[in-house]
């Protein structure tokens, strides 16, 4: 699913890194956080991920509505030292 937005936010909630698919659905996580600019830290993470689309004049989600919270996804992932890749399967609207 290409323009999607990747999240990974860790237990404290401070330091997400978000990245947005392409054409294939491949992402590349990146900081907003100066102190961490492209270098996910390894640890467990809660994993949201939501798409956009302008429907009828009104931007809407076609994802399912329990992976775009960290509060209701169920999706988590540790990440490792080192290179990682996560492939998702979510359910759409």
């Amino acid at each position: 699913m290409a323009d999607a937005t990747v999240m990974f936010t860790p237990p404290d909630g401070k330091n997400t890194y978000a990245g947005i698919t392409n054409a294939e659905g491949k992402y590349t996580l990146r900081s907003q956080s100066a102190e961490n600019v492209n270098k996910i830290q390894p640890g467990q993470y809660k994993v949201t991920i939501d798409k956009k689309v302008l429907k009828d004049g009104e931007v809407q989600s076609v994802v399912d509505p329990m992976y775009t919270h960290v509060a209701t996804t169920p999706l988590t992932m540790t990440v490792e030292k080192g290179k990682n890749q996560f492939d998702f399967a979510i359910t759409l609207k």
